[in-house]
């Protein structure tokens, strides 16, 4: 006859005593919340001492928690080794809490009750985010004691590994998400060692995951205090087969499989043992199988395993220091560098300076390994075109012949290469190596001092092979400009031009793109007009070399487009861009990356001559072709959602557009990780979203949030940074508090002089400066800040048209005629520069002073 699945009478009862193994205990639990016929045997049973026993240890369900506070039952919510918690409403304060009470089975058992309340008392004195905090502590009507502490409402660690790795390995981008929660459980772990206290029962299952970025450490009663005595150890249990996600004590604390080597060994631990169990913590979250599982397949990254592997050593002392310091390896990670626990083969580190600090929207991306990767590919082209030309020669001279110069192709080819990979390795990425050993500059060393460096052994390294040199240049001249050095940009890509034209003459296609790139790092410095004799002769001559629909024609007519853009010249622009996005939707097709590219540049044309209802229509057209396409967090679907989002508010739909770019930070966040440089860009992008909605305060906030974050991450003068501080200054002087702003403007003047930055910058500053001092009625400051633009001589109208407002704003509160002279002269110089705004002119209030003057009002005789 077959063993009954249901436990027997007694076994409930001593169940209901607490009279067996935790191990049993926690079977019979499980037993019970699943079979409806031993409920029905307790529930329905003489109310005797024995059965009360039995029922008081029932799963709570709905069954109200009455305590002794103002706090109402609202619902069950999960029940844990020592006690259940249940989520009440605080009638005082009108919130939800969790309140967690001693299970039946324990109450009776006065070292039970110690630890339950000793886990109580730890987790309240530490006050960090990362740790619930405790509102109070208690008994319930039947006398168990409990507590009340923050309710945390979503799921698990373990519960989001576990849906994460659902559907088998996962690509290493999908790991960002949990992994910047990881760091954030490394620092309330750091925080709790700050006061000496090891939790020793670190797992997946101890931290609550919030929907709002909430990461909390739980279950603080097994922890080392200095302070407090150990908790009374029960009895050694019986293992059951999942030990290792639960919790057991007795001669060890901990749980099985989490447990750092000398905390198996028992007696007091030392922070290592925390940094151990955070090791294999992480081990479940790349790989999503738990320590008592057989390992199987991952596509975790080695890196990040080895960072795993570093806080899982069996000896302390080869363990990350302190937990932060394993913090700081994951943060390596996320911020695309290299971690401290593994040592990078020279493929990754070439493709690691490829990526390092350029952005998704560059127009190329340290192309040096490019050429690398081309040269070889070319090697291997030529030996294959050779391959094809034996096969179909057949006269033996003819075929003698072409194997030989086929052979003289695949080995010039494979100088090259040879050339390329002796430079790159002896010249950029010795740089890496320790300060003063074989032209090393230190482990932290920036891509761009390993560039700058390189850049003086190019002429010595390619002497004999100018074109290798040309475009070796070319690959540093377009990594100087995504890194924000325009000047020296300038220096690579006018040599590399000077070199094809040299080489290849002046219409061969290799010296047309070299043409192109320099006119594009001619825009980067400022200089539109330089660049627009170039791009138009590039333009007609692509025309003639290539045709009217070649790809590289097509993007002639894209780059000076743009240029027009600059100069102001917009109606020519939007012509250009029309005539760019209908050639390629004719030749390329209406969903081809080209077509969609130039709809994006159509909508910014549109809304440079004020056409927003077109902008819209063509923008919201895109939208959907591009997450087609190319996919929702393609870099160019982003700059497309932005462009959206610039659009609504453009049309002053202001919350649509915070809400887009809300979206856009998000996933660049995602995609990229938190201190990409288009991260960045995104989320000042969405702090300006909340100055249009007045929310001054919340966008000075972001925007000194992402200089910080700049300044730490691109090099000091990037122009990236200069445009994070102009937004500072500007959030400073709308709220009243410009003389915060003082220091920021003067030293952003003084480090402006010079840099690849907008022109319109500086101009712009001052105009800040002055606003401050004019709402203090500081005539003096005033015309020293108009000095100080009239100084700069600028040439363009737009700066000019600042310099005569500044000098018009500052007559307006001397009432001084020379000041009114002065603001007349720049006036002048505006127009005379090409300005014809003259409705933007006379509305604008700066000039309302000098309206009255007659030269004033024949500045324009026919407005």
């Amino acid at each position: 006859m077959a063993p009954s699945p249901h436990p027997p009478a007694e076994r409930l009862i001593e169940f209901g005593r607490g009279q067996v193994s935790v191990a049993d205990s926690d079977a019979i639990e499980r037993h019970l919340e699943s079979c409806d016929t031993c409920r029905a045997r307790v529930e329905t049973a003489a109310d005797d001492d024995f059965v009360k026993l039995v029922r008081d240890v029932l799963p709570s369900g709905d069954a109200r928690v009455a305590t002794r506070t103002a706090y109402r039952h609202v619902r069950f919510h999960a029940k844990g080794g020592l006690g259940e918690v249940s989520v009440a409403r605080d009638e005082a304060l009108g919130r939800d809490v969790a309140v967690k009470r001693l299970l039946p089975r324990g109450a009776a058992s006065e070292s039970v009750r110690a630890r339950f309340l000793r886990e109580a008392r730890v987790t309240g004195r530490l006050e960090h985010p990362g740790i619930v905090p405790v509102y109070g502590v208690g008994e319930d009507d039947a006398g168990r004691p409990c507590y009340a502490m923050r309710f945390v409402p979503g799921e698990t660690l373990a519960d989001a590994i576990r849906a994460l790795h659902a559907n088998g390995p996962v690509p290493a981008a999908a790991l960002r998400p949990l992994l910047a929660r990881f760091v954030s459980l490394c620092g309330t772990v750091a925080y709790a060692h700050s006061k000496g206290v090891v939790h020793r029962d670190i797992k997946p299952n101890n931290v609550a995951i919030g929907p709002f970025g909430e990461t909390i450490l739980l279950d603080w009663g097994l922890a080392q205090v200095p302070d407090e005595p150990e908790p009374d150890h029960v009895a050694p249990e019986d293992t059951p087969a999942d030990a290792s996600a639960r919790t057991h004590t007795g001669t060890i604390l901990g749980t099985p499989g989490f447990l750092a080597p000398e905390q198996a060994a028992g007696g007091r631990v030392g922070p290592a043992a925390d940094v151990f169990s955070l090791g294999v913590a992480l081990g479940c979250l790349l790989t999503g199988q738990w320590p008592h599982e057989p390992p199987g397949p991952t596509g975790a990254p080695i890196p990040l395993l080895s960072v795993a592997g570093l806080a899982t050593a069996r000896d302390p002392n080869a363990r990350y220091a302190t937990a932060l310091d394993l913090a700081a390896d994951l943060e390596r990670w996320l911020a695309d560098e290299a971690v401290t626990a593994y040592r990078e083969p020279l493929p990754a580190r070439v493709r690691r300076f490829v990526r390092h600090h350029a952005t998704a929207t560059a127009a190329a991306v340290s192309l040096l390994a490019v050429s690398v990767v081309g040269l070889v590919i070319g090697t291997v082209l030529v030996d294959r075109e050779r391959g094809r030309t034996a096969n179909a020669l057949s006269d033996k001279t003819k075929l003698a012949h072409a194997e030989a110069e086929q052979r003289a192709k695949a080995e010039e080819k494979e100088k090259e290469t040879a050339a390329v990979l002796g430079f790159t390795d002896r010249r950029i990425f010795a740089a890496g190596r320790p300060k003063g050993r074989d032209g090393g500059l230190g482990r932290d060393v920036k891509l761009a001092e390993a560039l700058t460096a390189a850049e003086p052994h190019i002429a010595t390294s390619f002497a004999d092979q100018p074109l290798t040199e040309a475009r070796v240049r070319t690959t540093l001249g377009q990594s100087f400009q995504t890194l924000g050095d325009a000047k020296a940009a300038e220096r690579q890509l006018a040599r590399a031009r000077h070199l094809s034209e040299t080489h290849r003459g002046p219409e061969h296609p290799d010296t047309l793109t070299a043409r192109s790139n320099y006119a594009a790092c001619l825009r980067a410095l400022g200089r539109p007009d330089a660049a627009l004799s170039l791009d138009e002769e590039t333009l007609a001559l692509r025309r003639k070399v290539l045709g009217p629909d070649h790809a590289d024609t097509l993007r002639s007519m894209n780059n000076l487009a743009n240029v027009y853009a600059d100069l102001r010249r917009d109606e020519d622009a939007l012509k250009l861009d029309e005539e760019t996005y209908e050639r390629r939707r004719a030749t390329l097709g209406p969903e081809h990356p080209d077509t969609l590219w130039s709809m994006n540049g159509l909508g910014s044309s549109y809304a440079g001559v004020g056409r927003h209802d077109d902008a819209l229509r063509i923008r919201e057209a895109a939208l959907p072709l591009l997450r087609k396409i190319l996919g929702p967090d393609d870099p160019v679907t982003l700059i497309g959602m932005n462009n959206l989002a610039v659009t609504y508010g453009d049309l002053g739909r202001h919350r649509e557009a915070l809400a887009v770019r809300r979206d856009v930070a998000e996933r660049m966040a995602a995609v990229n990780g938190p201190n990409h440089p288009d991260t960045l860009t995104a989320e000042s992008n969405l702090a300006r979203g909340h100055w249009k909605l007045n929310d001054l305060d919340e966008a000075l906030r972001r925007h000194r949030d992402v200089l910080a974050r700049r300044r730490v991450a691109l090099a000091k003068d990037h122009s990236d940074i200069f445009v994070s501080e102009f937004n500072v200054i500007d959030m400073l002087v709308a709220l009243g508090r410009g003389e915060e702003a003082l220091p920021l403007v003067d030293d952003f003047v003084r480090r402006a002089a010079g840099k690849p930055i907008d022109p319109q910058f500086v101009p712009a500053v001052l105009d800040k400066r002055l606003r401050h001092f004019a709402s203090r009625k500081d005539v003096p400051n005033c015309r020293a800040t108009a000095a100080t633009a009239e100084a700069l001589n600028r040439k363009d109208p737009d700066s000019l048209y600042v310099v005569a407002a500044l000098w018009a704003v500052t007559a307006g509160l001397s009432q001084d005629a020379a000041d009114s002279d002065r603001a007349m002269a720049a006036l002048h110089k505006t127009r005379d520069a090409g300005f014809k705004d003259v409705t933007k002119l006379k509305a604008d209030d700066d000039f309302k002073f000098l309206r009255e003057r007659a030269d004033f009002r024949t500045l324009f005789p026919n407005p």
